[in-house]
């Protein structure tokens, strides 16, 4: 289908939700003044003309779910949103009765970063394997797969795993191991090394909680960084405070992320986030054979008890002779 097509359908099936299943809002995308797309509530079905999808949709639309918390909601949802909002109805969040899912096919988002000197353009829009740019007058036409964010490179489940409607399409096929190359290359370095790269990352850090806000699983009323009593850090965004808010909130995610991105692609200064979140998801895939996102009623990996989970508590290292409790 064409993008034209797509916006056809997306804002057809939008309409619909409005009309026969009462949803009070819509979450959707439209286009902003750079012609990337940013996040919009819609509240009506005539309201929907501004609706639009493509390859600039970097948001993870389930992270602005509390603030519509007791509405009956829509909200358009390719693979990982889908995967987020399984999250957080199997953690009690939300009530999968009052949430009408939009499933789209997704191609992949561009990295904004990864376009370096351009990254301040006018984005056209997509077309086929290639999205298109306007700068200094002139319009380029640029490769999509050169451009992804590797969260989406590295992908497994780019389609959604539920929904109520959803959009005709394709979905990007052929994952790499974009995400998991990174997390070899930093357990390739000595630890002296590991501790100096992180130190770095530690340093390009100015904890203005962006991650936090653009990530659906943060949705705690009140965190840690803002407690007074007791106070777990300092209001100045120093190296160990800030390798404190990073191993927390990757310790956090533990289990729940969803390898988005939406983290790194909201973060002003660069920090790399993801190769953290993805070798904690890796940790957990190893030591509970666990994905987070793709059932609803399943129990998280670090919320749930066998006697089958490994033996590290206790010092005895993971082996299949020591497994826990035997």
């Amino acid at each position: 289908m064409s993008l034209g097509e797509i916006t056809e359908e997306l804002i057809a099936k939008g309409r619909e939700a409005f009309l026969n299943e009462g949803i009070e809002v819509l979450l959707g995308f439209e286009k902003s003044s750079s012609g990337f797309l940013k996040p919009k509530a819609f509240f009506s079905p005539d309201s929907l003309k501004t609706l639009r999808w493509d390859a600039s949709a970097s948001t993870n639309l389930a992270a602005l779910l509390p603030k519509y918390r007791g509405k009956k909601i829509g909200i358009l949802a390719p693979g990982c949103v889908s995967r987020s909002l399984v999250i957080l109805i199997n953690e009690g969040q939300i009530v999968r009765e009052k949430l009408k899912v939009i499933g789209i096919p997704c191609p992949g988002v561009i990295d904004r970063r990864k376009l370096g000197p351009l990254k301040n353009s006018y984005f056209l829009g997509s077309k086929g394997g290639k999205f298109l740019l306007e700068s200094d007058n002139q319009i380029l036409e640029l490769p999509l797969e050169e451009y992804l964010c590797d969260c989406c490179l590295s992908c497994r489940y780019p389609s959604p795993v539920i929904y109520d409607y959803m959009i005709q399409g394709k979905s990007r096929e052929g994952a790499t191991d974009a995400l998991e190359g990174r997390v070899k290359k930093i357990n390739s370095l000595s630890e002296i090394e590991r501790l100096s790269y992180f130190q770095d990352q530690a340093e390009k850090c100015i904890r203005c909680y962006a991650c936090r806000q653009a990530c659906p699983m943060c949705y705690c009323e009140s965190c840690f960084v803002e407690s007074s009593e007791p106070r777990w850090l300092t209001a100045a965004p120093t190296i160990p405070d800030n390798l404190i808010w990073l191993l927390t909130r990757t310790y956090h995610l533990a289990g729940r992320c969803v390898e988005c991105g939406a983290c790194e692609q909201a973060c002003p200064e660069g920090v790399d986030l993801m190769s953290l979140l993805a070798w904690a998801k890796q940790t957990v895939s190893q030591l509970f054979n666990y994905t987070p996102g793709l059932e609803i009623g399943e129990r998280p990996a670090l919320g749930s008890f066998s006697y089958d989970d490994p033996d590290f508590f206790w010092g005895g290292g993971l082996t299949e002779e020591k497994k826990c409790c035997t």
